[in-house]
């Protein structure tokens, strides 16, 4: 006899996943093992984000530095 999940079960569970990382992220006690964990869930199950519809995403990427401010912060403004 095969022991396999039915697609119902599979289905809860997957959802509990989701629901377990959102929870986490909500309360603000994710770790960034938790965050790795739940972008890689979002990418496994094809989830994906346009930024120009999306405010919170344009703020974040508007916060990343720059190839330059990277070297201004890690270089003092030397050159290499």
């Amino acid at each position: 006899m095969k022991n396999t999940a039915s697609e119902e079960t599979l289905g809860i569970l997957h959802n509990e996943i989701a629901k377990a990382f959102l929870l986490r992220i909500q309360r603000g006690d994710a770790t960034p093992a938790d965050l790795n964990a739940a972008r890689q869930f979002l990418k496994d199950n094809g989830i994906t984000c346009e930024p120009g519809a999306n405010p919170e995403i344009q703020s974040l990427i508007a916060s990343i530095p720059t190839t330059e401010e990277l070297d201004e912060m890690t270089l003092g403004g030397r050159t290499h």
